[in-house]
């Protein structure tokens, strides 16, 4: 399968691994993870940059 630029909160609750209501509750919502990781809206999609996830979830 073939990487995209962006993962949704299923990708990265997958990666972690956790459930995504707990990746809202627990690590969308900090400051770490907002001060690392900038939100996009597309459509009804919520979105988040690859690259910058997975550096932030490097470097915990």
């Amino acid at each position: 399968m073939e990487e995209t630029f962006f993962m949704t909160r299923k990708e990265i609750a997958k990666k972690v691994p956790c459930s995504p209501n707990f990746f809202d509750q627990h690590i969308r919502y900090t400051q770490d993870f907002k001060d690392a990781v900038s939100e996009k809206r597309i459509g009804d999609k919520l979105l988040f940059p690859r690259k910058q996830v997975e550096e932030y979830l490097e470097s915990i």
